[in-house]
């Protein structure tokens, strides 16, 4: 993972994105693969949640209960 964030960071740098337009990136991305079928599908029959109408603050609360998670597991893998 730390790998591809660096890759995806010097991309960012040679590119000259903005900070604006990083966060749109980054919500592109979350939204696209929150709303995939498979996940919308995973969603829906593990959280009763619908994903398909979301907007902006319903898919970046998805995105946070998301990166949320997975703090945590990296955090025990660790022994935190």
């Amino acid at each position: 993972m730390d790998e591809l964030a660096t890759l995806f960071m010097n991309i960012i740098s040679l590119v000259g994105l903005k900070m604006d337009e990083v966060a749109a990136l980054n919500y592109f991305i979350a939204e696209q693969t929150i709303k995939a079928e498979h996940n919308a599908k995973f969603l829906k029959e593990r959280l009763g949640l619908d994903v398909t109408e979301l907007e902006v603050d319903g898919v970046l609360q998805v995105q946070r209960a998301l990166v949320s998670t997975y703090i945590s597991k990296e955090t025990e893998k660790v022994g935190g």
